[in-house]
């Protein structure tokens, strides 16, 4: 099925079998690809000039096992959104032209969500998780990574504090500077609210008088 910009409308629905074998020549595993129904719908936004397809694809897969080579069939039921839009969007999957031709994007779903390995029921799965075991690239890197697990008990942090960081934490820690105000009487600095030291007057008034040391 072939998808024409001139021709769609708003929503417009999608039900199609295509034959997808022609493209199996692209992957080394997958044998056949039988059976495929897709069902869904195609949103088009003349505005924005982009085209949404909600798809759901069926099909049985045959692929090789991975010992034998021996085909395994199994079937597959994926749910996609495909996003077609200008080259300026970067949310796009594909760049949108005037005519779609469906079915290699719909492979390309297909290929993305079959399984990575699959075995036959009459392969010996033991030889594979043996060969599987023999080869591991990180082994020395998973060691040094358990080491420093069981050594380092405390906490380390993301990343170092910044001196700009840490000063501006610190600016509360300083001097509080003290309200004074002149006493009218002696002309000395003294707190408010507060009888002068030196002279013993408070708002004027003399309240306490100083006691003069009397010599022998």
């Amino acid at each position: 099925m072939k998808i024409i910009l001139n021709e769609l409308l708003p929503v417009t629905s999608i039900k199609i079998q295509p034959i997808l074998n022609e493209y199996i020549d692209q992957a080394t595993d997958l044998l056949s690809i039988d059976q495929t129904e897709v069902e869904g719908n195609s949103y088009w936004n003349n505005e924005s000039q982009k085209l949404r397809l909600s798809l759901n694809i069926k099909a049985n897969l045959s692929q090789a096992c991975s010992i034998t080579l021996l085909p395994v069939v199994y079937p597959i039921n994926i749910d996609v959104s495909i996003l077609f839009s200008t080259e300026d969007d970067e949310k796009a999957d594909y760049v949108l032209e005037n005519e779609i031709d469906l079915a290699p994007y719909i492979y390309a779903e297909i290929f993305a969500n079959k399984k990575y390995r699959v075995f036959h029921e009459s392969a010996d799965r033991t030889l594979y998780e043996e060969a599987d075991d023999s080869f591991k690239p990180f082994a020395d890197l998973e060691e040094d990574l358990k080491k420093t697990r069981r050594w380092s008990k405390m906490a380390v942090p993301f990343r170092r504090t910044g001196k700009t960081a840490k000063r501006k934490r610190r600016t509360h820690i300083k001097l509080a500077k003290p309200a004074l105000v002149v006493c009218p009487n002696t002309g000395e600095f003294t707190l408010p609210h507060r009888v002068t030291p030196n002279s013993g007057y408070y708002k004027g008034q003399l309240v306490l008088e100083k006691k003069v040391r009397k010599e022998d």
